[in-house]
């Protein structure tokens, strides 16, 4: 039954593998079975399942093994992965496979900085073979950081007949400008695929998920060399690039991948509507700190940084999704009171009146007026959570309800509030 599991993984044949590595189950649980187990389930798009065996290694008292790192890797638990590697770095500091994890949940967690001082300070210490495996992760950190020098040292380390190596030296060649070697590596980068991609679309899209994403990536290469070229086009590629990622799982990684290639040459500000969708989805997904860290990018400030000032109103937008992200993380009456404030002194002094307003003036209008609309609804909301309902709170609840319904009567939002 191990032989036939074991064939069954290695020909990607997952529904074969998962029957054998059950039945492994059933005679003996060890902590490889465990491991495959996780594994496949994640491989065959069922992240309960997966998480059912964390659950299950965790809490049974029969057997006596430890949850591995790896597992919450698998799961996409990274800061439960990060916590579990930073404890094992204590005792084994010079253990090569521990750097590497803790690499690859920095870089999940977009934390360039750490991951980019923890490359700095190892790659002199290391040998050949574990900086060819330091060099992808180590390169996305140069190139989050805008750090090309050495986003270059590390690319050279990346094998060249490998999808990583094509893509990353693609993406230094865009940088200097260089579009027609860039060309070059991005063909060389889709022959590669071209393998994968096939036999995974003749079992089902899930599968191929992972390869159409690096698929789009390098078409979106060849068009952020166009956004350079012809100016005329980049409204119209900016476009396709949000439909585009609509299409996309909720994935962080995944989104997160795609927004790196964007920014060679869009900054979040110039993005910020995509920037925004990006941070919701950290925080629905509970990456709480990759989405304070794309709000500050975008607010150009901390606020936590000077907690007794208001938040900066300088983008409406992202003010109000930075008081979303304080009640996410557990600061609601803190949210609460600021997103009060922000609505008396910053929203509504900015309603024009209806009139003779030129077109830009109206678009402005218009979405001050829908923003209100959410603050409202989301005041109504916070205060029944954090005061309840009582004879206190209703007239104040009804209050914020019907505002938000005066401000957006065609909403089905706060109609159904």
């Amino acid at each position: 039954i191990a032989l036939l599991g074991e064939c069954a993984s290695k020909c990607s044949a997952y529904a074969k593998a998962l029957h054998y590595k059950e039945e492994e189950f059933k005679q003996g649980v060890t902590t490889e079975v465990l491991e495959s187990l996780i594994s496949i389930n994640n491989k065959l798009q069922n992240p309960e399942a997966a998480n059912g065996v964390l659950m299950y290694a965790k809490r049974n008292s029969k057997v006596d093994y430890k949850v591995q790192q790896r597992w919450y890797e698998k799961l996409h638990e990274w800061e439960n992965a990060l916590n579990a590697y930073d404890k094992k770095h204590a005792t084994h500091p010079d253990d090569h496979e521990i750097l590497l994890g803790r690499m690859r949940c920095l870089e999940a967690l977009g934390k360039w900085g750490e991951l980019h001082n923890l490359a700095c300070e190892k790659w002199s210490a290391v040998s050949d073979d574990v900086r060819h495996k330091m060099a992808r992760t180590a390169a996305s950190a140069a190139w989050g950081l805008g750090e090309w020098l050495g986003m270059e040292e590390y690319t050279i380390m990346i094998q060249r007949d490998t999808f990583e190596g094509a893509f990353f030296r693609a993406v230094l060649q865009i940088h200097k400008n260089q579009f027609v070697r860039a060309q070059s590596c991005i063909d060389n980068a889709r022959d590669m695929l071209d393998t994968e991609l096939t036999a995974m679309v003749g079992e089902s899209y899930n599968r191929a998920y992972n390869a159409m994403v690096n698929v789009q990536m390098l078409s979106e290469l060849e068009e952020v060399i166009q956004y350079k070229l012809v100016s005329e086009r980049r409204e119209a590629i900016k476009s396709a690039w949000w439909n585009r990622l609509q299409g996309c799982q909720a994935n962080v990684e995944e989104w997160h991948r795609i927004l790196q290639v964007h920014s060679l040459v869009l900054t979040p500000q110039e993005d910020m509507k995509t920037w925004l969708k990006y941070a919701s989805l950290c925080r629905k997904s509970g990456q709480l700190g990759l989405s304070q860290q794309t709000l500050v990018t975008l607010l150009e400030a901390d606020p936590y940084l000077n907690q007794d000032k208001p938040i900066p109103s300088t983008y409406p937008m992202v003010t109000f999704a930075f008081m979303k992200h304080m009640w996410k993380s557990g600061q609601r009456q803190e949210a609460f009171k600021h997103l009060q404030y922000f609505v008396r002194t910053t929203l509504l002094p900015q309603v024009l009146p209806p009139g003779d307003l030129d077109d830009e003036s109206e678009k402005k209008r218009n979405e001050t007026i829908s923003l209100l609309a959410k603050c409202h609804m989301k005041l109504g909301e916070w205060m029944t959570i954090t005061e309840g309902v009582n004879s206190n709170t209703i007239p104040h609840i009804l209050q914020y309800h019907a505002t938000a319904t005066k401000y957006a009567d065609k909403s089905y939002k706060v109609h159904l509030t």
